[in-house]
């Protein structure tokens, strides 16, 4: 009787603590390999309402500029799927989806064309992957009457420039010896006589999801041509290669791509895009959080809840968490982090960061997405019941 009576005692204190907290925002990026953004953000949501089921709770669906931009953003918009017939890195013909809103604006991603899922490991080869595919869904989007669009240009296979997009377009890329060519490392001119008119009235807006120059130790080849299959040789390759397609822009565009915060994404293609179509990069975080009016639930809320499946490092390297909490420490806003593991070296960007797991398992274990939802709800009923001691 007297456990009872005081656990009624807790019960209660907590109850009357809680109903202090009425507006809570929830933004996730996915828990790669285990749940999705949606998926963490509902559990999330699930917990908070057995413990406050009169809170305001604001569900944001997040991604930078790679995986998941495409549906990050049709959430937020009444849009259909499109789908058309596009080559893939490797130029086999492939299915690719993209999304036009009702004020006709197309929302895609580079990487349902020339994505590096799109080819097995064993055929990953930057040296000719080809971007043609992404010129061929935004030459379908400009079929079905779209002049503004958002381009999510994460998660390529490619290193190509944007050569192959360009050349699906109409630009036409020559070599020394003037003869047309798709290979980056020929193209020393290109020829803008038969580009589609229709682009000179379109407006394209790149979602990035890294800030790489676009040659050099930190640009396209030498960070990221290694995960797509490059060898050290290729690299040097293609690092010279995007050397030489810089100065033939600065040349016909007097535009330089190295001073260019992004160009180097999807090996080059954001530069290309800026170059070639006069697109405008911008961090795919901040992208996504405009279309979703995020600041305007942020300005009543008491506390951010965000996290992804690992918190490291990149984190605070400008993804999709770190946008996040620039925006919420801007108005005052505390934000608690949780992800299936947490570097400690880079938890004090956000006030909490706090594992999901509360005990030690196997990786496989950990990843299953019942086992990491269930771990999401306990450990957000945990944080409430804390953020809720008087």
């Amino acid at each position: 009787m007297h456990h009872f009576l005081w656990w009624c005692i807790c019960f209660f204190i907590i109850f009357v603590a809680m109903k202090h907290i009425d507006n809570i925002v929830l933004a996730f990026d996915s828990f790669k390999g285990s749940a999705s953004s949606a998926e963490i953000a509902e559990a999330a949501r699930e917990a908070i309402a057995v413990l406050l089921p009169h809170c305001k709770v604001s569900t944001f669906v997040v991604a930078d500029g790679g995986e998941g931009t495409t549906e990050a953003i049709v959430r937020q918009l009444s849009a259909h799927p499109v789908s058309c017939r596009v080559h893939d890195p490797l130029m086999r013909a492939i299915d690719a989806t993209y999304s036009i809103a009702d004020d006709g604006l197309a929302i895609m991603e580079m990487a349902a064309a020339a994505g590096l899922t799109l080819i097995a490991e064993n055929e990953r080869n930057p040296l000719v992957a080809s971007t043609f595919g992404v010129g061929e869904m935004i030459t379908d989007a400009l079929n079905h009457g779209c002049r503004r669009f958002i381009l999510g240009i994460g998660g390529s296979a490619t290193n190509d420039a944007g050569v192959g997009m360009l050349s699906a377009l109409g630009f036409s890329f020559r070599d020394i010896n003037g003869h047309p060519t798709f290979r980056l490392a020929d193209v020393v001119d290109v020829v803008t006589d038969d580009v589609d008119s229709r682009l000179a009235q379109s407006d394209f807006v790149v979602a990035c999801d890294v800030l790489n120059p676009f040659y050099g130790s930190d640009g396209a080849a030498c960070v990221y041509a290694p995960q797509k299959g490059a060898s050290p040789a290729d690299v040097v390759k293609l690092d010279a290669a995007l050397r030489r397609f810089a100065g033939m822009v600065s040349r016909r565009c007097g535009i330089d791509l190295q001073k260019l915060p992004g160009s180097g994404a999807a090996g080059g293609l954001g530069g290309a895009l800026a170059a070639f179509l006069g697109a405008e990069l911008k961090r795919g975080i901040n992208v996504v959080l405009d279309i979703a009016g995020f600041d305007d639930a942020l300005a009543s809320a008491q506390v951010l809840i965000t996290g992804e499946g690992r918190i490291d490092d990149q984190t605070a390297m400008g993804k999709a968490l770190g946008g996040i909490v620039a925006r919420a420490h801007k108005v005052g806003v505390p934000v608690v982090a949780i992800a299936g593991s947490v570097d400690h070296s880079v938890s004090a960007l956000f006030d909490a960061a706090l594992s999901i797991q509360n005990h030690p398992m196997a990786l496989s274990d950990a990843i299953n997405k019942t086992v990491t939802l269930q771990n999401v709800r306990t450990t957000v009923s945990q944080i409430i019941r804390l953020l809720s001691i008087p």
